[in-house]
């Protein structure tokens, strides 16, 4: 039933509420986060670390702007790009 619940898009909060559970329980059952989502999220960080390396600017400024947009560090964004293979630095 937790999984089912789960894939229909609820929140752990939610499932265990209709499962009358705790959201550590369904975490243990079913995971902490949603692989789709996961696979989402990972794909558009690429998107904008990519736009953004290929602006012809230097790397403090291609940082700054990476943490304006996505609120994350530019370890993040160096690390995203080195995963791609696309880094200019």
């Amino acid at each position: 039933m937790i999984r089912q619940l789960r894939a229909e898009g609820l929140s752990l909060a939610e499932v265990a509420k209709q499962a009358e559970t705790t959201p550590a329980v369904v975490r243990r059952i079913v995971g902490k986060l949603d692989p789709d989502v996961e696979e989402a999220r990972r794909k558009a960080q690429v998107e904008v670390a990519r736009r953004i390396d290929a602006q012809d600017l230097p790397w403090s400024e291609k940082a700054k702007l990476w943490t304006e947009e996505t609120g994350q560090s530019g370890t993040t964004f160096w690390r995203i790009l080195k995963q791609c293979g696309e880094s200019s630095v």
